[in-house]
């Protein structure tokens, strides 16, 4: 379990102010050095970066964090590259670390490499200080260590003195096994995925020093800690990557994003990989956002259509939906003939009908196409004049724009989507059945939104899932979150009452998760909704009847029982006389 030499950097820089002292200090060292030797320490470079940053957190904002979570002891520090974070989970019984170089300006991560040819362990070592904190003699200096840096190492002398004795004695613990260390694993810990940091599953529940800015910080209270949302102005317009001029039409379809509307990281980091592979041969245009209701995914297609100044426009699918919704309809516009033509919808529901209804002939093998071609020859040869309705959609593929698909999984017909493939590629193109060729423009946005948890909703065809070039899982909000969004949107005053709300939805839906109620729904929608009655009522619980337990479930015992383990022990009902 110890660690080679190399681990802790004893070939590495020292940081400042020990940067112009010898690494080797004779004289001093900890308890645990063997007695037979003259005593000496030397100083490790990441050891005391790990110090100074410790130090720091406990009188700045904004430097990192340590604190002991579910997973074990985390720590955040920041890197000396801009935007960069280590993140880092140390667990105390077993010695391995897990770990993660995250880019705070991409919202992704990169593998740590910890040791001689990697980076220098600083931010395990941090994560490593709480445990360090158990053994007596490593408290007791780092209590003089602390002292010092609040005077600026006044006496340097001493101070070296102080930081020597603590590298030993680290040195000691780890080599000693006193303190459980993977020496192997710290040098390619394992990475921590920012699926799970997104989930907060390494969210600290005690904090020891600093903030946490990735890691969903948790106080010691178990209340959540709020991390401002981005300003709209350093969001709204500063990720375009087009400089063509937009038509005044075009403008006005570009989403105006309300005050009380929360800017969510996953917002950015599409904008951004929009906005920086627009020079690449394969930029990145099309996006998954997937997750349960009242999640925010169709505000969030907005955000980004505001983000790259683009205009926005949707579609919302149903079980009926066909290709053709997708892409348009030929419809006469004088009456110079009496053949009266199909809808797409029929062309596709009854071909055979559809064929004999075009051309009067009965074809028992006809197919949409056949159709399809018989209407493409009416408009090009036939004296009524026709004219090709085009989609939103199609609009969105000819001129450039963001357009978001809503809930394409409750499709029937699973090759719908899958027809649409050619057009989810860089320069895919279509025709027309008026014999157009659209072709794709190359600052189109697609994003797809969907709620697998829905009832007759289905899984997307695996072929368009591989052309989503980013697929971000969007969660329901923390409590904070929903707490200031809810409270932005209805203007509830009564802070005190609205946070005894969100804990009982919050409780609601954990409830319902692990009694196996999915026939309903709870969520931010309903706490909106429940916030805006009470204010007309002014009864919380006579409100929540109506906009919340009702929504959750239509079983009448589960009903009872949200009410009397969620709802009642918060808010009792009022006692009428």
């Amino acid at each position: 379990m110890s660690a080679p030499n190399y681990f802790f950097g004893y070939d590495r820089t020292l940081p400042a102010p020990f940067h112009m002292v010898s690494k080797r200090i004779t004289g001093v060292a900890s308890e645990y050095a063997p007695a037979s030797s003259a005593p000496y320490s030397t100083l490790s470079a990441p050891m005391l970066k790990a110090f100074l940053a410790y130090c720091k957190m406990e009188r700045e904002t904004g430097c990192g964090g340590v604190g002991l979570g579910d997973k074990g002891y985390v720590a955040e520090y920041k890197s000396s590259i801009s935007n960069q974070y280590h993140l880092v989970c140390y667990n105390n019984k077993t010695g391995k670390v897990q770990a993660v170089v995250y880019d705070a300006s991409l919202s992704n991560g990169t593998s740590y490499k910890g040791g001689k040819d990697g980076h220098d362990c600083a931010a395990i070592f941090l994560a490593m200080i709480p445990t360090f904190m158990n053994d007596r003699e490593f408290m007791k200096m780092f209590e003089e260590f602390e002292k010092e840096y609040s005077s600026d190492f006044a006496d340097m002398d001493e101070s070296v003195k102080t930081a020597a004795v603590l590298c030993d004695n680290i040195y000691r613990l780890i080599q000693g096994d006193k303190v459980p260390l993977d020496g192997n694993n710290c040098a390619a810990p394992t990475k921590i995925s920012v699926a799970n940091i997104d989930a907060g599953v390494y969210a600290p529940k005690v904090i020891d020093a600093g903030e946490f800015l990735f890691f969903a910080e948790m106080a010691k209270t178990g209340a959540a800690k709020i991390v401002p949302g981005i300003p709209h102005e350093e969001f709204v317009g500063m990720y375009r990557f087009s400089d063509r001029e937009l038509s005044k039409a075009e403008k006005a379809a570009i989403p105006v994003l309300p005050d009380w509307y929360v800017i969510p990281k996953e917002a950015k980091n599409i904008c951004l990989h929009a906005k920086k592979t627009t020079t690449k041969n394969k930029p990145m245009r099309n996006f998954l956002l997937r997750g349960p209701a009242g999640t925010g995914k169709t505000e969030m297609a907005k955000a980004i259509a505001a983000g790259v100044h683009l205009p926005y426009v949707k579609y919302t699918c149903s079980a009926n939906t066909e290709i053709y919704d997708f892409t348009g309809q030929t419809v006469p516009i004088n009456a110079d003939t009496d053949i009266e033509i199909p809808s797409y919808d029929d062309i596709g529901f009854d071909p055979i009908g559809s064929y004999k209804q075009l051309t009067g002939i009965d074809k028992e093998d006809a197919t949409p196409d056949d159709c399809l071609e018989v209407v493409k020859k009416l408009v090009t040869c036939s004296e009524t004049r026709y004219e090709y309705t085009e989609t939103d959609f199609l609009k969105a593929l000819k001129y450039g724009w963001v357009c978001e698909i809503q809930e394409p999984t409750v499709i029937m017909q699973p090759g719908v989507l899958v027809g649409l493939n050619s057009l989810l590629e860089q320069g895919g193109m279509i025709t027309l059945p008026n014999g157009e060729v659209i072709r794709r423009h190359p600052d189109c946005i697609i994003i797809v939104t969907t709620n697998v948890t829905y009832e007759g909703c289905r899984g997307l065809n695996q072929s368009v899932v591989d052309r989503m070039n980013l697929v971000k899982d969007i969660m329901l909000p923390d409590g904070p979150v929903m707490l200031e969004r809810a409270m932005k949107v209805t203007e509830f005053e009564d802070t005190a009452m609205a946070q005894n709300m969100v804990n009982v939805v919050i409780s609601m839906i954990d409830y319902c998760k692990h009694q196996g109620i999915d026939d309903g729904e709870v969520g931010i929608r309903s706490l909106i909704d429940w916030m805006l009655s009470t204010e007309v009522t002014d009864d919380p619980y006579g409100s929540a009847m109506d906009t919340v337990v009702a929504k959750a479930t239509t079983d009448e015992n589960d009903r009872l029982s949200l009410i009397e383990n969620c709802l009642a022990p918060v808010f009792p009902p009022k006692i009428t006389r």
